[in-house]
């Protein structure tokens, strides 16, 4: 049976969020940092690796794989975002020919491929369609 958009819509952030932003287990109660209610994702700046690769990125340095996989994880993080899923929800339920869950459950697909510096491009300027700016 095939799940209606708002089911495709739900997630696990919590662990997602540990998962992909490497909380070593005992040190759960930094993801309170991390979360907060309204459900938005921690500005990038505040986390090192992620601040360091987009710095590089934004450069026109040349990525490293492992700063490829840093701003796909971090992207993964921020698409999955409450926030995004409750205004797309909301979006749907006002009008359910609205593609923007559509279009987010598509983007949070296409984040998981990211693994170079040309689709990783390709991505940020496309995100524009959801009118979001991770960096």
């Amino acid at each position: 049976m095939e799940k209606t958009v708002i089911e495709q819509l739900k997630v696990d952030y919590e662990e997602l969020s540990k998962q992909l932003l490497h909380v070593p287990r005992g040190r759960e109660e930094e993801l309170l940092y991390l979360m907060n209610p309204l459900g938005i994702p921690v500005y990038y700046m505040k986390l090192s690796p992620i601040s360091e690769t987009v710095s590089a990125y934004y450069s026109g340095d040349e990525l490293s794989e492992e700063q490829i996989r840093i701003m796909r994880e971090f992207l993964i993080y921020y698409l999955y975002a409450p926030c995004w899923t409750n205004l797309s929800k909301m979006s749907y339920e006002r009008d359910p020919k609205s593609e923007h869950a559509e279009i987010l459950i598509a983007k949070r697909k296409e984040a998981f491929e990211l693994d170079t510096v040309d689709k990783l491009s390709l991505f940020l300027v496309n995100l524009q369609d959801l009118d979001l700016d991770p960096f």
